[in-house]
């Protein structure tokens, strides 16, 4: 299918799903402890991470704005312009690599765990601005439909960001990607990996479903690996044997994609459920993920 088509194909689907979407918009109203966005744009990712499927739809809805809730040092205080958010931004860990002339319906993120210090810079801090960056991809006209690939670069990778990020925490934040998140993830790779970060990445593996375990690529620090037999040269940056832009032009134009979504960020900051136990229930069941049994 070449793009003109896709783009047909996304206004045809977004305009045949007005029932469900009214239907969304009826079921959150009459639901108010779930105070939620609504916003037909937003609904339409949820609804396409889904299938279209409305008890799914609402199942992950649900899961979403609990685990966003329970989690605030991730989900609160996201404006773009507070100097530690910037901070991040200006450092570029997290680049996503749009390339919208592509047949290939997927766009891809890296995330370099390099160049900064755990006990400036802590985990926590780095998750809020990765999510950040991927709920502007998800909103994004031009890139909600998407798959993503991530290639995570643990070059320095520090071990004391595994002192961070507690089991439970992991298993939260796994969850939410899981369950809730609307983001249609292709693959993962983990490159550059050193020897202590190895028990990290086999409690990552451990927490992730056997569907996504697959998807899942971990390439051994002394492991002769090609980035470009996985990604055309066109997607890459020059940094990486690539011909598009370099690492610093795509930062620049992420920190101001990301500045420009200031107000949507704000207006999200009032979007949780203020008392958990009051959730609505839907008729589909979900495990609770904050049980370590």
């Amino acid at each position: 299918m070449n793009i003109l088509m896709r783009r047909v194909s996304k206004v045809f689907r977004k305009k045949s799903c007005n029932v469900e979407l009214e239907t969304l918009k009826e079921w959150m109203e009459d639901n108010p402890d779930l105070q939620c966005k609504i916003d037909d744009h937003w609904l339409l990712v949820f609804l396409s991470s889904c299938k279209y499927n409305i008890e799914r739809t609402k199942a992950k809805i649900e899961m979403f704005y609990l685990i966003r809730y329970v989690m605030p040092e991730i989900f609160t205080n996201r404006d773009p312009r507070l100097p530690r958010v910037q901070q991040i931004l200006n450092l570029g860990l997290f680049v996503p690599l749009v390339n919208p002339e592509s047949e290939d319906n997927y766009d891809t993120i890296i995330v370099r765990m390099t160049f900064f210090d755990p006990d400036k810079i802590p985990l926590q801090l780095l998750m809020k601005v990765n999510l950040m960056i991927i709920d502007v991809l998800l909103t994004d006209e031009a890139t909600h439909f998407k798959q993503f690939i991530f290639l995570v670069d643990l070059k320095d990778f520090s071990n004391k960001y595994q002192e961070q990020l507690l089991p439970n925490q992991m298993k939260r934040l796994l969850q939410y990607f899981e369950d809730s998140y609307p983001i249609n993830v292709k693959a993962v790779h983990f490159i550059n990996p050193p020897p202590y970060a190895m028990p990290f990445l086999n409690l990552f593996t451990l927490f992730v479903s056997e569907k996504n375990r697959n998807k899942i690529h971990v390439y051994c620090e002394n492991e002769e690996f090609d980035v470009t037999q996985i990604f055309p040269r066109e997607v890459l940056p020059k940094e990486l044997n690539g011909t598009n832009s370099s690492f610093d032009e795509m930062r620049a134009q992420w920190k101001a994609k990301v500045e420009d979504y200031r107000d949507w960020f704000l207006e999200g900051e009032n979007q949780f459920t203020p008392d958990s136990a009051r959730l609505p229930k839907s008729d589909v069941t979900i495990t609770n993920p904050f049980s370590m049994e």
